[in-house]
């Protein structure tokens, strides 16, 4: 059976092609506890645009590099099982966000980043393609957060950031819409909103303790960085637990 994703209509950050297909939108209450106020992601999101600018570019940059650790898994996922797409572009990509997180001098790594971007373009999954895979969706998430995330250092413009939150918050979305519509094929059965689901609430905790651990720091070390990537991902799984 094939799956038809279809973003054309933009209902959050600027730059979207997406259409919102979020079954939880409009109904669903928020479940996570921050700073004694209950937020739903998109009361994060709205929130992370206002403190991302205080964080600066390098710290701003680790956040991004977090998100996108944790999404590159799911394109592995959908490569593997559909033979398409090339893993270690993404890959070679997401070590060059990385790289260009300390860097003081990152022009000199732009015609390598510009490269880069446009192999991405040629192994993005098109979700209008016949493709038989859960995962496209996430794989196509996963191949735009690393290409925007990209696109911030020489711009430094914090939509892209916000863009690569939303992904992710796109990616769990969609794919818990469609496994509930096999595991609560009862009409009578409703299935719970994606809000509440536990993939949903882990990246929500997560992004929001990068926050707090990048708010609290100001030496971004290559010990502290390379504990902050390990720890960007548990165990190596992606954000919808595929390692």
């Amino acid at each position: 059976m094939s799956i038809d994703f279809k973003f054309t209509n933009p209902d959050h950050p600027p730059g979207s092609q997406r259409e919102d297909h979020r079954s939880d939108k409009k109904d669903a209450k928020p479940v996570t506890t921050v700073n004694d106020k209950n937020l739903g992601f998109d009361d994060w999101l709205g929130l992370l645009r206002k403190k991302l600018p205080s964080l600066g570019y390098a710290r701003i940059l680790a956040f991004a590099a977090s998100c996108c650790e944790r999404s590159v898994p799911n394109y592995k996922a959908f490569s593997r099982e559909t033979h398409w797409g090339d893993p270690k572009v993404v890959a070679e990509a997401l070590e060059l966000i990385w790289r260009l997180v300390p860097t003081k001098n990152p022009a000199e790594f732009r015609s390598y980043a510009r490269g880069l971007q446009e192999v991405l373009k040629t192994i993005t999954p098109d979700t209008e393609q016949d493709f038989k895979s859960l995962l496209t969706s996430a794989a196509l998430d996963a191949a735009n957060s690393v290409a925007e995330t990209l696109d911030y250092p020489w711009d430094e413009s914090i939509d892209h950031v916000v863009w690569v939150s939303s992904f992710a918050r796109d990616t769990i979305d969609l794919f818990v819409q469609y496994r509930n519509k096999s595991d609560f094929s009862d009409k009578n059965v409703e299935a719970p909103p994606t809000a509440q689901h536990a993939l949903m609430v882990a990246e929500l905790h997560k992004q929001q303790a990068d926050m707090g651990t990048l708010e609290s720091i100001m030496d971004l070390t290559p010990h502290f960085l390379a504990s902050f990537r390990s720890n960007a991902t548990n165990r190596g799984k992606s954000n919808l637990g595929i390692g």
